[in-house]
């Protein structure tokens, strides 16, 4: 048996739209530091790090061009779904009375998710190429740790939120 959701159209607030733009200059971020190194990078680059933040496998400078390249492409992709909240997996039953709420939550989570992968991809992006320069010798490790542990709070923040408009 199907049960069809509501489907609403939901607008941008202010807030929604600077967060999209924030997300989108982390891309931009990524790309300037990439086209700025560029010509000073060696040919051999880090791509993976190690858990002691050391690199263990380096790649062609080319390589690099892949982070931005994934963060944009993720970025357009949930841009995309933010117009059919109503077909994505809910924890909880959407009816009439809390579709819009439920949906609102949703559109949020998905809006920072955009926020904290472009800006983590910009990070990472900085220290390959701060690796391959020879300015450190390994990724932050604490830094990178922290940006995970923001991004669970964000969804942690969003599920509270969600089961309490159930």
């Amino acid at each position: 048996m199907t049960h069809e959701r509501p489907v609403f159209r939901l607008p941008y607030s202010l807030m929604e739209l600077t967060v999209e733009i924030v997300a989108s200059v982390g891309i931009l971020c990524s790309v300037i530091a990439i086209v700025q190194a560029w010509p000073t990078l060696p040919n051999s680059i880090p791509l993976h790090f190690g858990l002691s933040g050391k690199a263990d496998f380096w790649s062609s400078k080319g390589g690099l061009t892949v982070l931005p390249l994934i963060s944009l492409v993720l970025n357009a992709w949930l841009t995309w779904s933010l117009r059919y909240p109503h077909t994505f997996n809910y924890p909880w039953a959407i009816t009439e009375q809390n579709a819009r709420r439920q949906y609102q939550i949703a559109h949020s989570l998905l809006l920072w998710m955009k926020v904290e992968i472009s800006w983590l991809s910009a990070f990472i992006v900085w220290q390959i190429i701060r690796v391959a320069m020879r300015e450190t010798e390994r990724l932050n490790i604490t830094f990178f740790l922290a940006m995970l542990f923001v991004v669970l709070v964000t969804v942690g923040f969003h599920l509270y939120q969600a089961y309490r408009a159930r």
